[in-house]
């Protein structure tokens, strides 16, 4: 019997429609009907195709690398605002639960779910079909769940649903299937080893108490999945499907399916597929009543070699489990208060002392941090130098602050007005949410739902409506120094860190202390002039009070006859030195809005010394604006600034439309202002300078970064970290703001008058000159010669890591709208079969992929293994081999497939802008990169709807196979460690190295700019 549960609070902004319901075997099920989602009756839902599998999860991963960046992959990027139908079911049941004798068996077994069911035994068949109908999947391990997600075109649903059922009722957990998706799992753990946060997961793992589950191997690797089992006579399938049988249980899963299709059918649906996963496991494992319940030993130090440069203190307490008390929220007021960086904040009387150049409090949301078991608040003290030294050593001066701040919130006592400003913009945030990205919408629903009461599972985590101040002073009772662990992760090799092997799996030498007594006592008792320095942060001010929306109709026509997906925006002023872009928002209908700013100087980048003092320009004005701007994101108004190369100096302010102008004059004020004592400057040059000397850390970014100093004018980052060094702050910024352009973009809540003001007070700023529009600098690229086939070759920046990069980039040519259609079709018809043979069958690598990529208007194609087993030149002729082969498949594809993936491709190009922000993201991009071609997606699907069989192969023939008469061929290989010996200057056979790239881009022919006509100015 299905049981309805109590429908969600939804935030007034939301138009979709909710029903919770409870299935006759336990299963939880939260369906969410989507009115505006465009579908279409359902087709074959066992259409095939030759498409692509996104479950690489390491395309998910953030990373901070300074490369710079091309202007991206495919077109747009119009993939951001997809509306999609998607589902997710989050699996109570995680690490934590792993058998001893089989570390990270969760982990292997969400792999093997990927590999086939019995109703669906191809191993790519659930992969194949979302690809081919406009989707992706994807999957995560975490310690007390493991989430499964997918999205997919709306009238794809149902036949997406049958083949995920599936996962949770017969996987096929094949036996070739097992052994190949170890070397996956294996090769994804080899590319953490080298990943600072990883280490420092493991690292608490192992410093754990013995038997405590935290000391669990949760990665897992060939050696714990296969060699220790094998050698205790462990049948490691067996255990597998055992392990299955015994957690994979209704009752301990929540399920969230979001589509188009009413309610009633969504449901129907849900009975249909999901009513045989079996149940009677009974709950989920809960870990609340664990015999050890504390993790570790407090009053400790420890120490390990960082692989980034930098140095980074952790003060680690822990606390009780608190995912029952989410109406209070007591960990998030502590958190706000510690982690705050506004005036008389902790951060700040660090770094007026010179010790530290950044902070974050709190709990994460990752399972390591938060889970029933407990909850660890962390306090991680980015360090300079002088904090690493001062007394007495180790960043450990850094805590004596941390603890005058508890006190001084001690002292106080809790506040409630604090947690009335906190309450107030949850609200505010909940109230005019838009809408995520679906998986990702699904994916978190599903993960919430066994915390929250069913009319919390969406608003819970905004939820602020019980204000506990004894729960606040209990917390801060386990803050007590006694209680503390300290991990320094410092990149000085000697003198901080004695090597002691830590782990057989990581192999990371750490080393601990217990903290001195005498030390720990200090702490205790805070000096006056420390407490002095330290208060309650200030009254926000920026949190909004006006929430009128002063949009207006818009014609959505265009000159062309083409029926654009959102209007364009208008040229509202084009005068020397100004050009502005407006566009009032009638689509989403919040009181938001986004300010682009560019502001183009030929002094930006004219030299390595330039970029130099650009870039510390950027990062002095966000340290100078800190306390000021810290209170307008708190309040949901925030604001990004970078250099752009050759384009100058871009701001972004984002977030709520009342307060937008107020904060975009305090930055620009302060930016043309802007000085630095000596002290401040020394303390946010030395921070860059490991932004540069950290950047290209990951292999794959390091060979894109490789390839765009071939094709286009970059400085190299060793050059401009060397001026960076020369620099002084006197003479930093000399020339930087002399003759000016400002190009600007204002969408959203704001009427053009209002876009007028902030674009005309920008342009007012700069008074030092005017630089004629004509006169903005262009990138231009490299042209390739044609048959060529370039090398070129490096070492991994960082010595010890692993992983080998090599990346294949064919050019193709200038973004003509039909070139651009066909490649962006190849990519939608080859890269699942590149994943499936390179990745699953060949196992090159844990990261595969294949994309279109677009670099300042000249499109180009890029295959990419990322690979701890096989070094680039192997995986470079796997690449090829496989274009090679695919040229029959491709001379075999069928109308019908053809139709099937063109259609999947459309649906993905035709669908709306989640955000605001997606939406003037996309029009910035085509204002920045002066195409003005806001109607490029609307083109491509024209181009598409008549791109022929013929023409497919044509430009594969071309273009992509080896040996196409008009194929250009760069190979990036980034050598890892295990291949640095074979590392070599000779060139395969047919190959050109590339030794100088800097030279190759100055001596090559370029490609004229790909620019398009500005448009007339609009009558206001």
């Amino acid at each position: 019997m299905t049981t309805i549960l109590p429908e969600p609070v939804k935030s007034p902004q939301d138009k979709r429609l909710y029903r919770r319901i409870r299935l006759a075997n336990e299963l939880d099920v939260l369906l969410i009907e989507d009115p505006d989602m465009e579908r279409s009756s359902i087709k074959d839902d066992d259409a095939s195709s030759m498409a692509s599998s996104e479950a690489d999860s390491s395309q998910e991963e953030q990373d901070s690398d300074n490369s710079e960046d091309e202007d991206g992959s495919g077109d747009e990027a119009t993939a951001k605002g997809v509306k999609k139908a998607a589902a997710a079911m989050a699996v109570g049941v995680g690490s934590f639960s792993d058998p001893d004798d089989v570390p990270g068996m969760s982990h292997y077994l969400e792999h093997m779910l990927f590999m086939g069911s019995e109703q669906f035994p191809d191993e790519n068949d659930y992969d194949a079909y979302l690809q081919s109908h406009g989707g992706s999947a994807n999957a995560f391990t975490e310690l007390e769940f493991t989430n499964y997600h997918f999205d997919c075109k709306p009238d794809a649903l149902h036949g997406a649903l049958q083949r995920f059922s599936q996962f949770f009722v017969a996987p096929l957990c094949k036996a070739d299937a097992l052994e190949r998706e170890v070397n996956a799992v294996d090769n994804e753990f080899s590319g953490v080893q080298q990943d600072d946060s990883m280490r420092l997961a493991q690292l608490r793992c192992h410093t754990s108490h013995e038997g405590h589950i935290y000391r669990k191997f949760t990665w897992g690797n060939r050696k714990s999945l296969v060699d220790c089992p094998a050698a205790k006579g462990i049948d490691v399938r067996s255990e597998l499907v055992q392990y299955y049988k015994e957690n994979y249980s209704a009752e301990r899963m929540c399920l969230a399916v979001l589509g188009g299709e009413p309610l009633d059918t969504l449901q129907q649906w849900v009975l249909e597929l999901f009513s045989a996963v079996p149940c009677g496991r009974g709950p989920r494992p809960e870990f609340s009543n664990l015999i050890s319940a504390t993790v570790s030993q407090g009053g400790r130090l420890h120490m390990m070699p960082a692989v980034r440069q930098g140095h980074q203190l952790t003060v680690t307490f822990q606390l009780p489990s608190l995912l029952t008390a989410y109406r209070e929220k007591a960990e998030d007021y502590v958190s706000h208060l510690v982690g705050h960086e506004g005036s008389g904040s902790l951060l700040s009387a660090l770094k007026a002392a010179g010790l530290a150049s950044n902070l974050s409090a709190g709990v994460s949301e990752s399972g390591y941090e938060r889970n029933s078991a407990l909850f660890v608040f962390d306090v991680t003290i980015t360090l300079t130098e002088a904090g690493l030294r001062a007394a007495p050593g180790n960043g450990l001066a850094t805590v004596g602050f941390l603890f005058g701040y508890l006190q001084m919130l001690r002292t106080v006592g809790p506040q409630q007005w604090v947690f009335d400003e906190l309450a107030a913009i949850a609200n505010l945030k909940f109230r005019f949410a838009e809408e995520e990205d679906a998986c990702e919408y699904v994916a978190r629903i599903a993960a919430d739902m066994p915390h929250y009461a069913p009319e919390h599972a969406l608003c819970g985590p905004h939820l602020y409506d019980t204000w506990d101040p004894s729960l606040v002073r209990k917390l801060q009772g386990y803050s007590s120094p006694i209680y503390l662990k300290c991990t320094l992760t410092a990149c000085i090799r000697t003198g901080v860190v004695t090597h002691q092997l830590c782990h057989d799996r990581f192999e990371l030498p750490y080393v601990s202390l217990p903290l001195p007594a005498e030390l720990v006592r200090s702490w205790e008792e805070p000096s006056e002039a420390m407490m002095r320095a330290l208060s309650l942060p200030p009254r926000n001010h920026y949190i909004p009070t006006d929430f009128t929306l002063r949009s207006a109709g818009n014609a959505d026509a265009s000159s062309n006859g083409i029926q654009p997906l959102a209007t364009p925006p208008q040229l509202i002023a084009d005068a020397p030195g100004l050009q502005v872009w407006h566009k009032l928002d009638s689509t989403f209908e919040v009181p938001k809005a986004v300010a682009y700013i560019n502001i183009t100087s030929k002094a930006a980048y004219e030299s390595p010394r330039a970029a130099a003092a650009t870039h510390l320009a950027m990062k002095l004005l966000e340290d100078t604006l800190c306390e000021t701007t810290y209170l307008a994101d708190v309040a949901g108004l925030g604001y990004d600034v970078w250099p752009e190369g050759l384009s100058g100096i871009e701001i972004k302010v984002e977030g709520f439309s009342h307060k937008m102008a107020l904060l975009t004059s305090t930055i620009v004020q302060q930016l043309v202002s802007l000085k630095a004592d000596p002290q401040s400057f020394d303390r946010i040059r030395e921070v860059l300078a490991r932004k540069y000397q950290n950047a290209n850390m990951k292999p794959d970014r390091h060979a894109s970064y490789l390839r765009l100093r071939a094709l286009k004018h970059l400085w190299h980052v060793d050059n401009i970290l060397l001026e960076l060094k020369l620099l002084t702050p006197a003479a930093f910024l000399p020339r930087l703001f002399r003759d000016t352009h400002i190009t600007a973009l204002l969408q959203g809540n704001l009427t053009a008058d209002d876009a007028m003001e902030i674009a005309s007070s920008v342009r007012a700023a700069f008074p030092d000159g005017i630089m004629p529009a004509a006169e903005r600098p262009l990138d231009r690229v490299a042209m390739l010669p044609q048959a060529s086939s370039l090398l070129h070759r490096a070492p991994v920046k960082n010595a010890e890591e692993d992983c080998s990069v090599a990346e294949v980039y064919l050019m193709a040519g200038p973004n003509e709208v039909r070139l651009r259609a066909a490649l962006d079709l190849l990519e939608q018809v080859l890269s699942e079969p590149f994943y499936d043979q390179l990745r699953t069958k060949e196992q090159l690598g844990y990261s595969v992929h294949a994309s279109t990529r677009l670099t300042h208007g000249i499109l180009g194609f890029a295959f990419v293994v990322v690979s701890a087993t096989f070094g680039p030149g192997h995986a470079d002729e796997r690449i090829e081999a496989f274009l090679r082969g695919f040229a029959a498949r491709l001379d075999a594809l069928s109308v019908d497939e053809l139709d099937s993936n063109r259609q999947a491709l459309i649906a993905a190009k035709t669908q709306k802008d989640h955000t605001l922000a997606d939406e003037a993201d996309r029009n910035w991009e085509q204002i920045s990169s002066k195409r003005y071609d806001f109607l490029a997606r609307e083109e491509e699907v024209a181009a598409l709807e008549q791109l022929t069989v013929e023409e497919l192969q044509g430009v594969f023939k071309a273009l992509l196979v080896p040996g196409g008469p008009e194929r250009r061929k760069l190979a990036v290989h980034v050598v890892g460690k295990p291949f640095a010996q074979k590392l070599t200057s000779a060139a395969p056979d047919g190959c050109t190295m590339l030794s100088d790239l800097a030279k190759f881009w100055e001596d090559s022919s370029k490609y004229a700019p790909v620019v398009g006509a500005t448009p007339s100015v609009a009558t206001m």
